[in-house]
């Protein structure tokens, strides 16, 4: 939790960092602690808001990155980011 909150921190506080060359490894990273603090929290808790607002902003520099959130595979179902093929939008 702590992990995820620091990295709130520092997308919230340095959005120029974006434009540097962020390291694929760690933006997934990040989308995956926000994802989890988006769906844990019930209710319209503001700490849900933001953890959600933020996962969606990491979502769309995945996409600048040229990844893309595909269908997950039978044995794990859920959606899995992938390099972008051809035929995928972001």
């Amino acid at each position: 939790m702590l992990r995820a909150l620091l990295a709130i921190l520092i997308v919230s506080a340095f959005p120029y960092a974006a434009r540097a060359q962020p390291r694929t490894l760690d933006v997934l990273s990040i989308y995956r602690d926000v994802n989890e603090m988006c769906r844990s929290w019930t209710d319209n808790d503001l700490h849900r808001v933001a953890a959600c607002n933020l996962r969606e902003k990491v979502a769309r520099l995945l996409n600048s990155m040229g990844y893309c959130l595909g269908e997950g595979s039978p044995d794990m179902p859920e959606k899995q980011w992938h390099k972008c093929k051809g035929h995928e939008l972001f």
